[in-house]
């Protein structure tokens, strides 16, 4: 993977468009379980404990689904009526965005029809997380990622993203940084403007593997394509930033202290 040039990743990306597009338009429900990618030389090549990224996985398959569901409806809930969202954490991170009342959706594990009504046709196995589509053009300030990021064969951390007006101003990273780098040159469309905030939910997921963002506590940013979500932003590039302890506060209400729900 770590020989693959960058343009041939968006070819890919580009390719795959025309799939995702009429899958989504046709609603069709699919699931991916992701113990699937638990193998020794992806461990290896990620610097992965392998038997601790198996039980991570495991451990976080077997969970309350329906407990995680309740979860999951309150958070959407706060998630809609709120107007403005703010996140912050000791490292750096101070970033604000607006939100419009878009649907929340919650990625449980499970489709229903609910689901399938909303356009939430995608599960992943382990799951838990509940996102939301914010104002594209709005965000402000600076985030800087505290969780590694694996990709293509590398594993990029210290990211830092500074927004301006609604738009990335600014993108760096160690020395792996390049090769995210060099994909997101190769994007097209609205690479460089938010396009989700997404709330972990999953009690049992531990971070510092591939599936941060379902991490209980966790708030994770995304860039790019998010017309899943219900949002405006159209492109073949996307990238996701995991917050370990964040503090979000929606409107005056703080949902997230230091990593830990407070509803």
């Amino acid at each position: 993977m770590k020989g693959v040039p960058a343009e041939r990743w968006m070819a890919l990306a580009r390719a795959d468009r025309q799939s995702y597009e009429k899958l989504r338009e046709r609603r069709v429900r699919m699931a991916e379980i992701t113990l699937g990618h638990v193998t020794p030389q992806r461990a290896k090549t990620y610097g992965f404990n392998y038997d601790a990224w198996r039980r991570n996985v495991v451990e976080a398959t077997d969970v309350e689904y329906e407990a995680m569901r309740k979860l999951g409806k309150k958070l959407a809930a706060v998630l809609e009526r709120s107007k403005k969202a703010m996140i912050t954490d000791s490292g750096g991170t101070n970033l604000s965005f607006t939100l419009e009342g878009r649907k929340a959706h919650i990625y449980d594990g499970v489709i229903d029809d609910e689901d399938v009504e909303m356009g939430t046709t995608f599960a992943s196995l382990p799951g838990g997380s509940v996102s939301v589509a914010p104002t594209e053009t709005s965000a402000n300030g600076n985030l800087h990622s505290n969780v590694p990021y694996p990709q293509v064969g590398v594993l990029i951390q210290g990211m830092s993203l500074r927004f301006e007006n609604g738009e990335l101003t600014s993108f760096d990273g160690d020395e792996n940084f390049n090769v995210l780098k060099s994909m997101w040159e190769r994007g097209t469309g609205d690479k460089s403007r938010i396009g989700w905030l997404t709330l972990g939910l999953n009690p049992k997921a531990s971070l510092g593997f591939t599936t941060n963002p379902i991490v209980l506590g966790t708030a994770t940013v995304g860039l790019g394509l998010n017309k899943e979500l219900g949002g405006r932003n159209d492109s073949d590039w996307g990238l996701s930033v995991t917050l370990a302890k964040p503090t979000v506060k929606l409107d005056e209400r703080t949902i997230v202290k230091q990593g830990k729900l407070t509803l």
